[in-house]
């Protein structure tokens, strides 16, 4: 839906080499504008490297108008660190569990919904 109305969108990934083949078979480069694999790129989340290749790679949009979503609370601070806004999707499972859940400045959402806009 975001492609649709002219958002570019990328999939970053904390990886090891196996997962290339997993990536073409399933047409994750059809899904996105950009797949960033970490062993790819020699880096991975949280460090600010992988976030700037994404950007880079979508054209180099302002980090502040910028999204990362991700259900870790580092990859958000990772994220959070060079200006991007954050999302962060809340499991049921971890509802459940009853302890307090830290999001460290970062929002929660249960699913891709509310990123999406009211017409979805």
């Amino acid at each position: 839906a975001l492609r649709e109305r002219g958002v570019p969108t990328a999939l970053v990934s904390n990886c090891s080499h196996n997962t290339r083949p997993i990536v073409d078979r399933l047409g994750l480069e059809r899904a996105f504008d950009a797949v960033i694999l970490s062993f790819e790129v020699g880096a991975m989340k949280p460090e600010p490297t992988i976030y700037r290749e994404a950007l880079g790679r979508l054209g180099g949009p302002d980090p502040a108008r910028s999204v990362f979503v991700d259900d870790q609370v580092r990859y958000c601070d990772g994220a959070a660190a060079i200006g991007m806004q954050t999302f962060l999707v809340l499991r049921p499972e971890e509802a459940l569990e009853g302890r307090p859940i830290d999001l460290n400045g970062h929002r929660p959402i249960h699913t891709l919904a509310p990123l999406l806009g009211p017409d979805t």
